[in-house]
């Protein structure tokens, strides 16, 4: 739960196999074979920190494992690191109930389900994003917990408005960021960060 983060690979006798940095926090991590080659893929959910601190998802080839997750500017990167190999990368938006804990709002469960969906969950009571096997994303939710969290905000004088909800899911739907490896930038539509 600090940054940075690394997720590395040893050999059987401990020696380094492969590793890859993170500029920010991994909170939870799941290993699930994806594309049904016969090698699991590693999927970790958590924060980029730096230049703006934002929920995030990723997901690793084991065999390619190398280099830094990409940056949200100059103060969220590695100076002199080669750029990383995750297959895909996701920025998850703030609703204005999270951006009132910032710092430190995170992806901070990842759960993958046995048809190769995976759920990630910000914060604990926060928004549950559904992505599929390629990680694009299919939905998002606000439970109960956040609905009711968000309407104390309001009684509490925290927050101004109550929102409408759905249209609060689909604003954070369309405020979703994949980052595109061929041209370097976080976009709005689904993008692979480094194809097999």
């Amino acid at each position: 739960m600090s940054s940075p983060c690394r997720i590395f690979i040893l050999n059987l006798d401990g020696t380094l196999r492969a590793d890859y940095w993170h500029f920010g926090q991994i909170a939870d991590l799941a290993v699930k074979d994806l594309d049904d080659d016969g090698l699991p893929e590693i999927l970790c959910s958590g924060q980029v920190n730096g230049d703006a601190e934002r929920p995030c998802l990723f997901i690793l080839d084991p065999r390619r494992l190398a280099g830094a997750a990409p940056a949200l500017g100059p103060r969220s990167g590695f100076e002199g690191m080669p750029p990383g190999t995750e297959l895909v990368a996701v920025l998850l938006p703030l609703t204005p109930l999270e951006a009132l804990h910032q710092p430190g709002v995170t992806a901070q469960t990842i759960d993958v389900l046995e048809s190769g969906r995976c759920l990630v969950t910000v914060d604990i009571d926060g928004p549950v994003y559904e992505f599929d096997r390629q990680g694009r994303l299919i939905a998002a939710t606000l439970g109960h917990d956040f609905q009711r969290q968000y309407k104390q905000a309001v009684l509490d004088g925290r927050l101004a408005v109550l929102p409408d909800f759905n249209r609060l899911r689909s604003e954070l739907m369309a405020g979703v960021r994949y980052y595109d490896g061929k041209s370097g930038r976080w976009v709005a539509h689904w993008a692979r960060s480094n194809p097999r």
